[in-house]
């Protein structure tokens, strides 16, 4: 055989594309795949030993994809509901900071521990895994990146896209894994309950990165200061609505996400910031 890990590729792949375009019983596919070993065993050195090798690549590559697929009992995404819960978790994210007006929204990304459903007099804590998406409305206070929060307000899956065109949330999200989103409201619905060891790089770099931002606003003009911070630093706080409209008009809206979406191509600086970027 000229290519043999050719022949192994593509049986295995017939599998995944079953298992994703086909609805087959997995307990068949796990079947076939307990009598095709017993087979293998017993036809151990033969000519056809090969033969039924391959074909057991199919289901192989089947259950493969279906095991992926398969959402843990922990996973954050079984507690979305209409109840206010808490969550407790670790931020993962630089915060990104908006205000319009009196108003005020952070957003970050956090590593999920603990979700409470319960009340402050009977909780009932249990231990849950899972990237969330926060949108915290009038926070009481700036966490930063690596702080260990605790959070209360209303946990739901990711918008879907409804017109053509319109921003795809759902897909966006599931791109960086992340299963859910949380809306929180109002100062008290959140507190710090362990800030970022001072050994732990990401507040460091947090906050060389706004020092740089305040160089380039010493040094530059808005809204010259506002693009260069957002194209370099990723801190779109400064971009305005209509400057932001006018991008999108353009089509380069998406340049604001440099550090973020252009990681694999960002200088050095860029790819550090982009491993906490929201």
């Amino acid at each position: 055989m000229r290519y043999p890990f050719l022949s192994f590729g593509i049986c295995f792949g017939t599998g995944i594309v079953l298992a994703r375009y086909c609805r087959i019983p997995h307990e068949w596919v796990m079947g076939l795949l307990g009598i095709g070993v017993i087979a293998l065993w017993l036809l151990r050195g033969q000519r056809w030993f090969l033969l039924i090798f391959l074909i057991l690549l199919v289901p192989a590559g089947f259950l493969n994809f279906a095991a992926e697929s398969i959402r843990p009992l922990n996973s954050i995404e079984n507690s979305v509901s209409q109840r206010r819960l808490s969550i407790t978790g670790r931020i993962k994210t630089f915060p990104d900071i908006k205000v319009k007006g009196k108003g005020k929204r952070v957003s970050f990304v956090i590593a999920s521990d603990e979700i409470d459903t319960g009340s402050r007099r009977f909780p009932k804590p249990r231990t849950v895994r899972g990237d969330v998406q926060v949108f915290w409305m009038q926070p009481g206070v700036i966490p930063e990146i690596g702080d260990t929060v605790r959070l209360y307000g209303e946990l739901k899956s990711p918008r879907r896209r409804l017109n053509p065109g319109e921003f795809d949330q759902e897909k966006y999200l599931q791109e960086r894994n992340i299963q859910a989103v949380f809306q929180v409201i109002g100062k008290r619905s959140g507190h710090i309950v362990k800030t970022a060891s001072i050994l732990d790089p990401a507040p460091w770099i947090g906050r060389l990165r706004f020092w740089i931002a305040e160089r380039v606003d010493l040094v530059y003009k808005r809204p010259e200061s506002s693009i260069l911070k957002a194209l370099i630093l990723g801190i779109r706080d400064d971009i305005g609505g209509r400057r932001r409209d006018d991008f999108m008009k353009t089509g380069t809206v998406h340049l604001f996400a440099t550090a973020n979406t252009k990681r694999d191509f960002a200088p050095f600086s860029n790819k550090i910031i982009a491993t906490y970027s929201p």
